[in-house]
């Protein structure tokens, strides 16, 4: 499992064993493979709750601020929590403070990174989350086509 982390860096020998940090990357991989997925599902879900439970009581209403994706802020609580795990698996495993901060902060950004880019790819591209009456419509799609009369 720990082939997920390969391209991560290897440390200097004399600050930690090879195969201690082995042992530490197959350890890690599937947490931070889980709190990944977790974090996408919980946003895709939020984002749907919200979305549903938004209505339009008003001509206004459809030029407010659309609020669910708001729901995208949880990939940044998953990788904060991402980035605590690290460390203190780190500190527990590897058992020095060498290039804890790094590590923890790497694997904050990656969970940030897929976390939000996978989520907004599913709000945005799969079709039922967004109600219609708040999807983007060009004009041009909703005219007839054939002939002006």
């Amino acid at each position: 499992m720990g082939i997920i982390l390969a391209w991560y860096p290897n440390p200097d020998p004399n600050d930690i064993d090879i195969e201690t940090w082995n042992r530490f990357l197959n350890n890690y991989a599937p947490v931070l493979l889980i709190l990944i997925a977790m974090f996408i599902v919980l946003t895709v879900y939020l984002y749907n709750r919200m979305a549903s439970n938004l209505r339009i009581h008003s001509v206004n209403d459809v030029f407010r601020s659309y609020t669910p994706m708001r729901a995208l802020w949880c990939g940044l609580a998953g990788a904060t929590i991402s980035g605590v795990v690290a460390a203190v698996m780190y500190w527990d495993m590897v058992e020095t403070a060498v290039g804890n901060i790094g590590f923890s902060l790497t694997m904050f950004l990656l969970t940030l990174l897929f976390c939000e880019s996978i989520s907004f790819s599913i709000v945005a591209y799969v079709r039922g989350l967004t109600p219609p009456q708040f999807c983007y419509r060009p004009s041009r799609l909703l005219q007839k086509k054939g002939p002006a009369r």
